[in-house]
């Protein structure tokens, strides 16, 4: 859920770097990107992607050469 919703379409600003933060989920959980919507292994997204498992936080910065579309998951 972001912002009331779930799973909402989002749009990323090349350059940006955006912070995910799932602390409020079950510690074992995480987020992560992929490019395929059904979140097939084999299509994650690891460019650019830095886990802090930690905190449960997922930092991505978007660049040049990022895909046009990614999707995120949580698990």
């Amino acid at each position: 859920w972001i912002n009331g919703k779930e799973a909402p379409e989002l749009t990323l600003i090349r350059g940006f770097t955006y912070r995910f933060d799932y602390s409020f989920s079950d510690p074992d959980a995480f987020i992560f990107l992929s490019r395929s919507a059904s979140g097939e292994e084999d299509q994650n997204y690891t460019t650019g992607v830095i886990h802090d498992s930690d905190s449960n936080q997922l930092y991505f910065t978007v660049d040049n050469n990022s895909p046009g579309y990614l999707f995120y998951h949580h698990s």
